[in-house]
């Protein structure tokens, strides 16, 4: 299967599944080190609310900053967020 595109071709309707959820450990890493919400936000130069709603799944952040979000905890941006089918049919958004 041939994935590279140029501007005339679409991206395959399979990677905009609403079944497709991002999840992340980033409430469980934070509780590892001893960090607050407030600690990560600075760290990572964003606010508070946007840490909370990156725990609750109801962000999804950039590239950047979840780079930015896996360097401070010394982890791979792998082991910080995945991308994850619903099994059940349901996106996983409401969490």
């Amino acid at each position: 299967m041939n994935f590279a595109l140029d501007e005339k071709q679409d991206v395959p309707q399979q990677y905009f599944s609403p079944q497709a959820a991002m999840k992340n450990r980033i409430r469980v890493l934070r509780a590892e080190e001893e960090m607050t919400q407030e600690e990560l936000a600075e760290l990572a130069g964003v606010t508070r609310n946007t840490i909370i709603s990156m725990e609750k799944n109801k962000y999804c952040p950039s590239l950047k900053l979840a780079y930015r979000i896996a360097h401070i905890f010394g982890v791979g941006i792998d082991d910080v967020f995945t991308y994850e089918e619903a099994v059940d049919g349901s996106s996983g958004d409401d969490e």
